[in-house]
């Protein structure tokens, strides 16, 4: 039977913390329980994928995690980030009116800025994910002119494509509720609802791939999210791992 069980309770919420990822590991070393929500106004140490820097200053984003123990093998890990993500997706379009993308694996984009991304972190006892961390940054009511010089070109906030201005609350509320479906199995989330998403299918691009940067056509995306680039000469490469970046595609 699907789990009854919800996402987003208790709350916790911080004026400023480090980051809601390393409040949420915390407070599962403590035993805390599954769904709990971190939520902050502020993070002084925010993080997305390779220990980038995540800009979180007050009023302008959203910036929240919640905690699971999902008990799966390691190797599902990259699960919790597809379904995360569609989550993400699916809640801007219905209460924004407004398609946005996935950038492989989990940044969330409109057109070629960056509106937000996800960042999946675990703790891992043998084979099994005892917790995981799912940390979600949106930029809410940036102008262009709120972000760093270095992010302006590259950057974007739902205010800012959409004219809309949705209450954090609503926006969270929305988007564990469409996760918690997925990640209790009450609605399937297979890769092809990622793949929908997904802005580069089917495109030519370049990758950072083990210092290396190679270039190919995305395409099939597998449901631990790797997937196959396959050059000009026809040869295949499986890839895992890498950074794609916007300013690189052909």
């Amino acid at each position: 039977m699907p789990s009854t069980l919800t996402l987003g309770t208790p709350l916790i919420h911080f004026d400023t913390v480090d980051s809601t990822n390393r409040a949420a590991l915390r407070a599962a070393s403590e035993d805390a329980a599954e769904g709990t929500l971190f939520v902050a106004d502020a993070q002084t140490a925010g993080r997305g994928r390779h220990s980038r820097e995540w800009y979180s200053p007050p009023g302008l984003g959203l910036y929240f995690s919640v905690l699971l123990h999902p008990k799966i093998s390691a190797l599902e890990a990259n699960n919790l980030v597809l379904q995360s993500a569609v989550a993400v997706c699916d809640a801007i379009e219905e209460l924004y009116d407004y398609a946005v993308g996935i950038k492989w694996p989990n940044d969330i984009y409109s057109g070629n800025r960056k509106l937000g991304g996800i960042l999946l972190e675990t703790t891992i006892t043998g084979d099994t994910i005892e917790n995981a961390v799912i940390g979600i940054g949106l930029n809410m009511r940036h102008s262009i002119e709120d972000f760093p010089v270095e992010l302006r070109s590259e950057a974007t906030s739902l205010k800012e494509v959409t004219g809309k201005d949705i209450t954090d609350t609503l926006l969270i509320e929305r988007i564990l509720s469409i996760y918690g479906d997925y990640y209790y199995k009450r609605e399937e989330c297979g890769i092809d609802k990622w793949i929908k998403r997904c802005i580069h299918m089917k495109k030519q691009i370049k990758i950072n791939h083990n210092g290396m940067v190679l270039q190919g056509s995305f395409s099939e995306v597998s449901p631990d999210l790797s997937f196959t680039l396959k050059d000009e000469f026809g040869h295949e490469n499986k890839i895992e791992y890498g950074e794609i970046s916007l300013d690189m595609e052909v």
